[in-house]
């Protein structure tokens, strides 16, 4: 009986069901490579659901922002199409409602008004006597006394009668004689008036003359307030004489404004106009980098807003929130398959390992009760026949019937036991 099972447990541990786990697996790799692949056509789905979602809030957003910019620039040309001021003080008072960094008024051909590059002669009142006392102001400081030129200023040429007085070529001439007074050493009451005079854009002073006169007054006086529209002057003058690429122009009022701003001033003012991830793009811009851009609207033709790189984040971050429910999803599917399968190999096996176990347990059993059986047929038949040939050989063979009888019994019994 030992060898019997001895015999069984090497049968068992013998790999006969390879081929059957070969053929689980490839059971189960075939439908997970089809649900891998059905995967990655519903993410690739997905990616372009959630992009055609978030495009059609963009150019909602995108819309509502253009919107915003044509509100503004109607505020802004509401400035000038209901005013009805001479060009220099339509200039300062666009300055001072922040409506641009600086403006440029045009005639009706097209020419600018104010602010100006050249000096325009005008008809000045009293002309000659005003011009006379600035002439003797200047020769007394070429003599060397510079006392008897300021009195000459501050007595005889600062009076309200010369107030709009010009020279030949248009200059005003009191608030050149009274910088001139400053410059040297005449007394410092004399700020105030000068600049109250540039910043008075209801005078016919030209603009190249007040732009002059502010940056000399700036540099003499350090500490005195600074000029509100110099930056403007200066910016509308470099506008005119280079047209920079870092100052944009919008026309307004019908084009008899052009509204400037440089690149800064506009980056910040259309930031505050169409909020975050939203850029407004100058025409020739690339905007391939941009998930979404349409046309700015018509007081800004060729120009566009765009949705900012910042908006691929967005998309980026939205499709992969949905489409981490997926990737889960296929792994916990293809987890519950690996799994199963791998319990049906198990179960398989262990029910091959019991048939293989009941077949060889039959096999041995067979082998092992036949042996005696043949052995008890064989002196069953030498009895019968009476072949033997002597009493005592006689006994000797019922001896061994007996032994194998009792061998018979006790297999038997040990089988019994066993199973």
């Amino acid at each position: 009986m030992r060898s019997i099972l001895r015999n069984l447990s090497h049968d068992v541990g013998r790999p006969r069901s390879g081929w059957l786990t070969s053929f689980l697996l490839l059971a189960v790799l075939v439908p997970s490579a089809c649900l891998l692949w059905f995967m990655n056509q519903a993410v690739r789905n997905e990616h372009l659901a959630v992009r055609q979602e978030l495009m059609d809030v963009s150019r909602g957003n995108l819309t509502e922002a253009r919107d915003r910019l044509e509100n503004y620039w109607n505020n802004a040309g509401r400035l000038f199409e209901t005013n009805s001021l001479p060009a220099p003080a339509l200039f300062a008072a666009a300055i001072r409602a922040n409506v641009a960094d600086a403006i440029v008024c045009l005639d009706a051909d097209g020419h600018p008004i104010y602010p100006d590059l050249n000096f325009r002669p005008q008809s000045g009142e009293l002309f000659p006597e005003a011009e006379a006392l600035q002439a003797q102001a200047r020769s007394l400081l070429a003599a060397g006394q510079p006392a008897a030129a300021i009195a000459v200023v501050t007595n005889s040429l600062v009076q309200p009668r010369f107030l709009h007085a010009t020279d030949a070529e248009g200059r005003l001439i009191v608030p050149s004689a009274e910088l001139m007074a400053c410059e040297n050493g005449g007394p410092a009451a004399l700020l105030e008036p000068l600049s109250a005079q540039l910043l008075d854009y209801s005078n016919n002073m030209p603009a190249p003359q007040r732009r002059f006169l502010m940056r000399r007054v700036g540099r003499l006086f350090p500490r005195a307030p600074i000029f509100p529209t110099l930056a403007g002057e200066e910016l509308a003058a470099r506008y005119l004489e280079a047209r920079p690429p870092d100052i944009w122009a919008f026309p307004a009022a019908g084009g008899r404004v052009l509204l400037l701003f440089d690149n800064n001033s506009l980056r910040d003012r259309s930031q505050a106009v169409l909020g975050t991830n939203i850029v407004l793009l100058p025409p020739g811009q690339d905007t391939r980098d941009c998930l979404l851009a349409i046309a700015a609207g018509g007081h800004q033709p060729g120009w566009q807003l765009a949705l900012a790189a910042g908006g691929n984040r967005l998309f980026d971050d939205a499709a992969e929130a949905r489409i981490a429910s997926y990737v889960w999803i296929g792994i916990l599917a293809l987890t519950a398959v690996a799994a199963l399968a791998w319990m049906a190999v198990l179960l398989i096996r262990k029910q091959a390992a019991v048939a293989r176990l009941r077949n060889d347990l039959l096999a041995n059993v067979t082998h092992e009760l036949k042996t005696p059986l043949a052995s008890m047929r064989v002196l069953v038949d030498t009895l019968r026949e009476d072949r033997c040939r002597s009493e005592e050989q006689r006994r000797e063979y019922l001896d061994l019937i007996t032994r194998e009888n009792l061998r018979l019994s006790r297999l038997t019994d040990q089988f019994l036991n066993h199973s």
